[in-house]
């Protein structure tokens, strides 16, 4: 777990994945809502560096993704599908989607 800048303990249970958007000079002081949304299609990609670092703590099918950040912890939900030449969307592969909800 960790402590918010609020001096709040969020417990390792609460969240599936830490993580800080920084800009330059400074940490943000929460998570930009952008940020969570690029994180959330990230995981969902299976081999992704946000995915192998959820280890066994993703989330299951239907649920939201639970990010740890410097304010509390945010829930996103993303679905990530791969497109019609199965890659994920970079190096000319057909593509892929990511739709918030």
């Amino acid at each position: 777990g960790y402590r918010t800048s609020s001096e709040e303990d969020v417990e390792a249970e609460q969240f599936h994945i830490a993580s800080r958007i920084s800009t330059p000079g400074r940490i943000h002081h929460a998570h930009t809502g952008t940020g969570s949304i690029a994180l959330a299609c990230a995981a969902g990609v299976e081999g992704s560096v946000p995915w192998r670092c959820m280890g066994e703590r993703r989330p299951g099918p239907g649920e939201a993704l639970r990010i740890g950040h410097p304010g509390g912890v945010i829930e996103v939900r993303a679905s990530v599908e791969r497109g019609a030449g199965g890659g994920n969307g970079g190096g000319g592969n057909a593509g892929g989607a990511c739709e918030d909800s």
